[in-house]
């Protein structure tokens, strides 16, 4: 809703401000979840508490899709009118190009990576197997973002090579 507010108003938020709600929009916490499904034993009530509780971990992958989006997606989103995105939001701030601003976000999303190596590396009460599903979405977001996951057309050679060609063992 903050973002609708900001829109009809033409405002521009700071990027902290505007930062939230494009975290918390981002499915990061949603997408994370559903692969616990056919996770049988591994999913105990303690470990979706782990999870629901937003951890470092979830925060840190969630974070990571969010800034690649904002780099990637950029002239698409303000071609399509929809307000001020997150990145326009620090370029204005910092008085930075987009090309800087990009650079910026690809430091804040290392800094997320960091954060997700820790998790793997102090003692945790979730199994090894659900941080693995995290970290495999924070991969997954660098991976398909960086190929033009926002544009599909550039995906058909990935998804065709997974679906269509067999696997050498």
């Amino acid at each position: 809703m903050q973002e609708l507010e900001w829109h009809a108003k033409r405002q521009v938020p700071t990027f902290d401000e505007r930062k939230k709600p494009a975290i918390d929009g981002n499915a990061g916490s949603i997408v994370v979840c559903g692969p616990l499904l056919g996770m049988g034993k591994v999913v105990t009530e303690d470990a979706i508490r782990w999870l629901t509780g937003l951890p470092d971990v979830v925060m840190a992958a969630t974070e990571i899709c969010r800034y690649n989006d904002e780099a990637i997606s950029y002239e698409r989103e303000k071609n399509a009118g929809q307000g001020p995105t997150t990145i326009a939001c620090y370029m204005i701030e910092h008085n930075l190009r987009k090309d800087e601003a990009a650079l910026q976000f690809e430091y804040f999303a290392d800094e997320c990576w960091k954060k997700m190596n820790r998790a793997f590396l102090r003692p945790t009460n979730a199994p090894v197997e659900l941080l693995d599903r995290i970290l495999n979405y924070g991969r997954m977001c660098s991976r398909e973002l960086l190929v033009g996951f926002t544009y599909g057309s550039k995906l058909k050679e990935i998804i065709s090579s997974l679906l269509l060609k067999p696997f050498s063992f």
